[in-house]
């Protein structure tokens, strides 16, 4: 069966654009996906799924100071981001030790993380809950479980299957030997049970290291070690969600007749009741793996002593167990059977205790040196991927795994692919499935010789028996009891598999069905697939038709990867919504069908190529000035060899991230009609494009440009002296319209300058021309009008003063002077002998040479060599004959001077 995954909606485009934009799998083994690589020490990460194809990590990262250890998270989504920024987010950093972490799914794509925490006198246990946005949701810094007096050790977590969890731990709250406490902690963070949790058992002489798995029903299964009887035995207790203990007071023994087990693990056998395997010391010559089934009543259902799952000479150690989902399960451990050096076994067993695979095992990796830690996670077929700690290549450890199927066989090279052959050393790794036919692991590493970080990779397994494609299936989420497999049958090798469900009358009562209806001949539920890699360069397109029995209620489709070429792009569209979905980053779509049972949902799989579109950005592209209130048409280039999807057009005013969304336009477009508002002196322009598979590019502009305001523009005078130019086009130009308000009724005093005339009190104040401005103290001075976006006044032959006539700085390489006939820049002007290439402004004591831009304003001295000469501003001006202006903007930059 297809794991039961309900998901709210469907991602959105933008956001799946920036999952594609940011990928960070690799398959190089020595480079890895970082998890977190900051200064500190992070260590015994773990992890659950999102329930999209990704994982959410959690770790105990050291800090130093007063908060020392604390509990740190990240979530890496299906295509290897990171979501929560590039160190993850803080769910406990209070003082004290916050350790070992547990974790699991919340069914929203969050989670719920447990701890034991130091920062009072003695231990306690937290929780917190974190959503899919990294935002946490329940008090800071987590909130009690258990507050009781003295310690509380080693939490660990499963699900209540209603958004929140069930977590247990031991603690010597009634004598100094340790029990077994429980409590449930709802979605919204709220305790459930009695104030510090429930005793699951409170015998004498001690129990430790309780293991906990979901009994199916809103309750939990907990396992645990236990010196009642002076050995070292296994006990275990079912507890209802209500808090409920059902099994015998203080629980009920797992093995009868061994004086010594230990590293127990389990899983839920789907049926109320769970698995439990250990390493047993029954014979005094070494360790063996064995395993117990106990049902939904807490009774055995395999011999009193268990099943031998591997009994073999020398030493077993450390099983680990998942389901096969057939209420059988697979379990895996490290062994000596071959000599001084472990290798690791795995072997599946059936319901009724049977082994299914080799006896005491199958080897899954017999390289040199020792292979040790495993870990695994159920491939949603009946086998099971493997990963484990690694010393072949020498006594620094390196992270394998391997994959064995539902027959026992493995799917990877003998012993193993390498997942991490980094320097320095890996360890501890973690694996969860990520529902495409892959695994991700994570693990501590200490690459970088200096701390240890956490990084993560992702294995992909192909099916041997089956050309490239998708698997297609689909569950619908309310049906309470095992929901019906739709699509292929879950061991089918290809899409035409005897098998597979042919016709639909002869679907369940409850059923969900993907229909191919390329054609009328090819209408059973199938695959969707092509023969040839080659056909990965040129979108291909199916249509499909998902049919339910289900009315108003959440519909999901799986669509599992199956040795699909990484050069194709798939991705889901859904004809009457028009959203799609990257079905790489997120294997599941939902939706709710009609009202009306049978009814077909449309939707088209598109395998296309994976070549990125070209875009690039015309204008504005860095140094235009545009103005607030007045139409820009922004123009690009952009193709693909596959059609365009839609245009995404961003902008900032900060120079920075983050972009607004300005709008889109569909397939082909190179232009949208802009009217800006806001004024900005750093704006950049973003264009995204997406074609018809949703590959993904996006271009910048290069370098800033600037929007000038259409109306108001203030300014802070010296005390003193000011050289000015007013920046906009007053209704009175005078200098009592323009300055009155801002001196209150104080004298102005204003002065012009002419060679003819020498100074003087100007009648009107002329655009484009400097002034002297006294303001005995600094001042803000302002002007309300019209921004112009061409001046033009004659100078004379010497000393004119010219001031700024925009509300935004003017280069000083985009003035423009003419004789009537040629327009030259300031540079060729200089050089045709018409002025001198020298600007100065005054800063209230000195006069500076202006090198680089006219300040919003501020006004200038320029010395003019010739008659007759008029010159021009221009915001956008077009560029001189023969002369190509640079438009880049440029870095202010002034040199001082003590004279004109």
């Amino acid at each position: 069966m297809f794991p039961r995954i309900q998901l709210k909606c469907v991602l959105s485009l933008v956001l799946v654009f920036a999952a594609s934009a940011m990928a960070q799998w690799t398959a190089n083994t020595s480079l890895n996906t970082p998890v977190d690589t900051s200064s500190n020490e992070q260590q015994n990460p773990t992890m659950t799924s999102d329930g999209a194809g990704g994982v959410i990590v959690v770790w105990e990262e050291d800090f130093g100071g007063s908060t020392s250890l604390d509990i740190i998270a990240q979530r890496i989504d299906a295509s290897g981001n990171a979501r929560w920024g590039t160190d993850g987010v803080s769910i406990s950093v209070v003082a004290g030790d916050q350790r070992f972490p547990t974790i699991v799914a919340d069914g929203l794509g969050g989670a719920i993380i447990a701890w034991y925490d130091g920062r009072g006198v003695d231990t306690d246990i937290y929780a917190q809950r974190v959503d899919a946005t990294g935002s946490t949701m329940w008090s800071a810094n987590g909130v009690p479980v258990c507050l009781a007096a003295g310690n509380q050790w080693d939490p660990v977590i499963t699900s209540d299957d209603a958004g929140g969890a069930i977590i247990t731990w031991y603690e010597a709250r009634y004598d100094t030997a340790a029990d077994i406490f429980a409590q449930r902690v709802n979605g919204a963070g709220v305790v459930q049970w009695a104030i510090d949790g429930v005793p699951l058992c409170s015998e004498l002489n001690g129990q430790v290291t309780p293991v906990i798995t979901s009994d199916g029903g809103g309750g939990a299964i907990v396992a645990w070690l236990d010196f009642r009887n002076g050995v070292v035995e296994l006990f275990s207790q079912r507890v209802s969600q209500s808090g409920m203990p059902l099994w015998a007071d203080d629980g009920v023994r797992v093995c009868d007749g061994s004086d010594f087990q230990y590293a127990p693990d389990l899983t839920s056998d789907g049926t109320g009741g769970a698995i439990i395997t250990w390493n047993d010391f029954r014979t005094g010559e070494g360790s063996d793996i064995y395993a117990q089934r106990i049902n939904s009543a807490g009774m055995p259902h395999w011999p009193a002593t268990g099943i031998g799952v591997c009994i073999v000479i020398d030493y077993q150690y450390r099983p680990r167990i998942v389901s096969d989902g057939l209420s059988g399960a697979i379990i895996c451990w490290y062994d000596y059977r071959n000599g001084v050096n472990s290798d690791i076994f795995a072997q599946r067993v059936t319901p009724l205790g049977g082994s299914l695979w080799s006896p005491n095992g199958v080897q899954l990796c017999g390289a040199i040196n020792d292979q040790q830690f495993p870990t695994l996670v159920r491939d949603g077929r009946g086998g099971a991927f493997v990963g484990w700690q690694d010393t072949r290549n020498g006594s620094n450890p390196d992270i394998f795994a391997q994959h064995v199927n539902d027959l026992g066989v493995a799917g990877f090279v003998a012993d193993g692919i390498a997942v991490s052959t980094a320097t320095n050393g890996q360890e501890f790794p973690r694996l969860v499935g990520n529902f495409s036919g892959g695994a991700i692991l994570a693990w501590g590493d200490r690459r970088t010789g200096i701390h240890q970080d956490i990084y993560a990779h992702r294995i992909v397994l192909g099916n041997p028996d089956a050309a490239f494609g998708y698997w297609v299936g689909g569950i619908a989420t309310d049906i309470e009891a095992a929901p019906a497999y739709a699509g292929l049958h879950q061991s089918a090798l290809d899409g035409s598999d005897p098998r597979d469900i042919l016709e639909p009358s002869t679907l369940p009562a409850n059923y969900v069905s993907v229909t191919s209806v390329s054609t009328t001949a090819d209408r059973y539920l199938q695959d969707v697939r092509q023969e040839t890699p080659e056909l990965a360069h040129t979108a291909k397109r199916w249509a499909l038709e998902s049919r339910t029995s289900e009315t108003g209620s959440l519909v999901n489709l799986v669509f599992t990867e199956d040795r699909l070429p990484s050069q194709f792009t798939p991705v889901l569209y859904a004809v009457e919504s028009g959203s799609y979905t990257d079905l790489r980053s997120v294997p599941v779509y939902s939706y709710t069908p009609s009202s009306t049972p049978g009814e077909p949902t449309n939707l088209l799989l598109l395998l296309g190529d994976s070549t990125k579109p070209s875009i690039s950005v015309v204008s504005p592209n860095g140094g235009e000035v545009l103005v607030a209130g007045f139409p820009y048409t922004i123009t690009w280039n952009s193709s693909d060899s596959s059609g365009l999807l839609r245009h995404y057009i961003y902008y900032t005013l900060t120079g920075t991230p983050p972009y607004t969304l300005l709008d889109s336009t569909i397939g082909q477009s190179s232009s949208y009609e802009w009217t800006p508002m806001d004024a900005s002196m750093g704006a950049f322009l973003r264009i995204i494009t997406v074609d018809s598979v949703l590959n993904v590019n996006f271009d910048t502009s290069d370098t800033a440009f600037t929007i000038v305001s259409g109306d108001s523009v203030a300014y802070t005078t010296f005390a003193g002296w000011n050289m000015v130019g007013v920046p906009v086009l007053q209704t009175d130009m005078s200098p009592q319209g323009i300055f009155a308000d801002d001196f209150g009724g104080s004298p102005i005093n204003v002065f012009g300058f002419s060679l003819a005339t020498g100074y003087s009190v100007p009648d009107t104040l002329r655009l484009g021309k400097g002034y002297w401005l006294n303001t005995p103290t600094a001042r803000d001075i302002d002007a309300v009008g019209t921004a112009q976006e061409s001046v033009t006044f004659p100078l004379e032959a010497g000393w004119n003063i010219i001031g700024n006539p925009f509300p935004a700085p003017l280069q000083k390489s985009l003035l423009r002077f003419t004789d009537g006939i040629t327009v030259k820049t300031i540079s060729e002007a200089h050089s045709a002998g018409w002025l001198v290439d020298l600007l100065y402004g005054f800063d209230g004591s000195a006069y500076v040479q202006e090198n680089v831009s006219l300040a919003v304003w501020n006004a200038y001295w320029a010395k003019i060599l010739v008659s007759n000469l008029f010159i021009i501003f221009d915001l956008n001006p077009s560029p001189a004959r023969g002369v190509e202006i640079n438009l880049q903007r440029a870095r202010p930059h002034v040199q001082r001077v003590t004279n004109r």
